[in-house]
């Protein structure tokens, strides 16, 4: 089946409301969702990356970015961890379930 074309048979999904108190559920080509979870409010001064669409709760402490909650595609929240040496924006891989480097650094010797 291509994607954008209608389907009529009937599939199961499941989705932990509790995971999307105050927050609206959709239905993501047939995967019930919330756009993400309920926010919690992470450090100022983070570094870059699209982890901060996706990632909550997040601190950088010893030289690693930490996130309580990083929310997969699927809504299963997990929490990750990644350390900033070299690298000065991150991502979260929905392969790996964890943060990872978007942008290694670029170091001044070799401008």
């Amino acid at each position: 089946m291509q994607r954008g074309t209608f389907d009529q048979r009937a599939r199961s999904t499941q989705l932990n409301i509790q995971n999307c108190t105050g927050l609206p559920i959709i239905n993501d080509f047939g995967t019930l969702r919330c756009p993400r979870q309920r926010d919690v409010s992470s450090a100022p001064d983070l570094p870059e990356g699209t982890y901060k669409k996706t990632c909550f709760g997040c601190s950088v402490r010893d030289l690693h970015l930490h996130c309580k909650q990083c929310i997969l595609d699927d809504g299963t929240p997990v929490p990750s961890s990644v350390s900033m040496e070299g690298c000065s924006a991150f991502g979260l891989s929905e392969t790996t379930e964890s943060l990872y480097c978007e942008k290694p650094s670029v170091r001044h010797d070799e401008l």
